[in-house]
């Protein structure tokens, strides 16, 4: 390891390891990273979308809507998404396999039931 002597502000700054990669920005980086981590789990709900409730009211007047066409709406909510999962993988439902779609999601719950977790969500 080579140590570098600059002139900082008239005085010498021996510092070992300058010049170097590695450290500085990464560790950086991941440091922020990792608080937003910390604040994001700290939250107890995300906040839902009035304009995915309008969405869902128009839709819910279509008689030929189909899961698919709640899947794009839902999708494009990341808030309401993760609620469904949350709720397509809880005991309730007993499912085999893990729900990792929101139109398995959709499938298993039923679109009333979506609907109704949808709005009253929003």
């Amino acid at each position: 390891m080579t140590t570098i002597r600059r002139n900082v502000g008239g005085r010498t700054d021996n510092n070992p390891g300058a010049g170097q990669h590695g450290g500085g920005a990464a560790q950086g980086a991941a440091q922020f990273e990792a608080a937003i981590r910390r604040q994001v789990e700290q939250l107890s709900y995300l906040p839902g979308s009035a304009a995915v409730a309008i969405k869902f009211i128009e839709i819910g007047r279509d008689p030929d809507a189909g899961p698919v066409d709640y899947d794009k709406i839902i999708s494009s909510d990341a808030a309401l998404s993760s609620k469904l999962l949350s709720l397509a993988n809880s005991s309730w439902f007993a499912t085999r396999h893990r729900v990792t779609k929101v139109l398995q999601a959709i499938n298993l719950l039923g679109i009333n039931n979506v609907r109704t977790l949808a709005i009253s969500y929003c």
